[in-house]
């Protein structure tokens, strides 16, 4: 879908053109006949479509499964396993929401000598500004007299620095900590000097952790992402972009203990991806985001980390239109496949459970379906509000608590009044826009508080 576009516009067309003829097209020449099958039970949850099923024309059984590994690094090497005795690594797709996906892969196909070609390859930013800060943070972290390399990072703090401040440090001597030099010659507030002087701690831990830790505490504790969330409204920049760049760091930082062997893993990335670009016609295997798969197809699909706090993702969830698009970026993966079509998701993640897909669970049976489940993020959430809505014994909101004109909270998007609610949906008005949410998903994970 391009930008701007909306499946809204497609149902509203009639109404603009009430004399347009309208054309159903209900056949897949793509895909066998099982993949369709299960593809159509989950497009089928959406609501904003014209009702239709697709038909495959092919009458190929075809073969769609649902893989569970154990952790990243083992659905990683299972894949690449299989691809190493492939014979045309043409047919071959792996499909990913993310490119912070694509990076185990990449990796493993450099140090195999497996031909591939990046879909996205604009999708990683080698040199842009957000990694330049993750170095500064990491040359304060070994030299804390780094006076630029703190003028940087310093308006990125969320302590509401001035450049005053900044300029009160030119031409002073640091003996020991700039932290400590800023604090001496600034009139600083309590809570200013406390953070400041936290920081400077805590960089003193660095050493002691995986990059990987080392950024996730200059996101959360250092409160870095929050700068990132501001500096995304202030100046429109695209927050998920930046959100991704961060992730991107994390999964590289994973296994690098040093700032050099992280720096080492960048370069290494950039080649391999550089390399890969210039394979020429050799038949390789394609590495791409389903967003850039549109249109294309492959005899056989990975499609990878099909996981819960990915796609769907957490915000996915909070938005009926965000989740019914999601739905139908996972439709697309799914009919990219023209016979095979292996759907994965790892249990684990950085230490941390991983469910499979709430969009697998329309469209597969599992022994364990009924078990509650947990969405969790890819990456640390900036909290906003702490709320949290009273739920009765099997964890969801009371419908009987919500009513057209009720004043209510959202975790997310903070104090509204329901305007419209439906045995699906409820539409909500904030101060600055209107949203509409599925009720059962705001209900199940707990989204909305009444307010008296």
């Amino acid at each position: 879908m391009w930008r701007g576009a909306s499946p809204t516009y497609l149902l509203q067309f009639d109404r603009h053109y009430p004399n347009a003829s309208f054309y159903h097209l209900q056949y897949n020449y793509r895909s066998a006949t099982s993949i369709i099958e299960r593809a159509n039970r989950l497009i089928q949850h959406n609501q904003k479509r014209y009702e239709k099923e697709m038909n495959a024309v092919r009458e190929t059984a075809g073969d769609i499964r649902v893989i569970a590994y154990e952790t990243e690094t083992f659905q990683t090497n299972a894949i690449v396993d299989q691809l190493v005795e492939v014979e045309n690594f043409d047919a071959y797709a792996i499909l990913f929401r993310n490119n912070k996906s694509a990076i185990p892969y990449i990796m493993e196909f450099h140090k195999r000598g497996i031909p591939f070609q990046l879909k996205d390859e604009q999708g990683f930013f080698f040199n842009h500004w957000i990694v330049k800060d993750l170095f500064h943070f990491f040359a304060l972290s070994e030299d804390r007299t780094n006076v630029e390399a703190f003028g940087k990072i310093a308006f990125k703090l969320q302590l509401y620095l001035s450049r005053v401040m900044l300029n009160n440090l030119k031409g002073r001597t640091v003996p020991h900590s700039v932290f400590d030099t800023f604090i001496e010659v600034n009139d600083l507030r309590t809570n200013q000097k406390e953070s400041l002087q936290m920081i400077d701690e805590t960089l003193d831990e660095f050493p002691k952790m995986t990059i990987a830790e080392c950024i996730r505490t200059i996101r959360q504790t250092f409160r870095y992402e929050e700068a990132i969330v501001q500096r995304a409204e202030k100046f429109g920049y695209r927050l998920e972009t930046m959100m991704q760049i961060l992730d991107e760091m994390e999964q590289l930082g994973e296994s690098c203990q040093t700032v050099e062997q992280f720096r080492e893993k960048i370069d290494e990335l950039q080649r391999a991806v550089k390399e890969a670009k210039h394979k020429g016609n050799t038949p390789r295997v394609t590495l791409s985001t389903i967003h850039s798969a549109k249109g294309l197809e492959w005899d056989t699909v990975f499609l990878i980390d099909a996981s819960d706090g990915i796609l769907p993702s957490e915000r996915d969830v909070e938005d009926a239109e965000m989740l019914e698009e999601a739905r139908r970026l996972f439709y697309v993966g799914m009919t990219r496949a023209k016979n095979t079509c292996l759907i994965s998701y790892p249990k684990r993640a950085e230490d941390r459970e991983r469910a499979r897909s709430s969009f697998l669970e329309e469209c597969f049976e599992f022994e364990d379906a009924t078990k509650r489940r947990v969405v969790t993020s890819t990456r640390p959430k900036v909290a906003k509000r702490k709320a949290r809505p009273q739920v009765n014994e099997h964890g969801m909101t009371k419908l009987e608590q919500f009513a057209v004109q009720k004043r209510v909270e959202h975790r997310v998007f903070g104090e509204g009044i329901i305007v419209e609610l439906t045995a699906r949906d409820v539409k909500i008005r904030f101060e600055k826009e209107t949203k509409q949410f599925d009720l059962q998903t705001v209900m199940t994970y707990g989204f909305l508080t009444e307010l008296e």
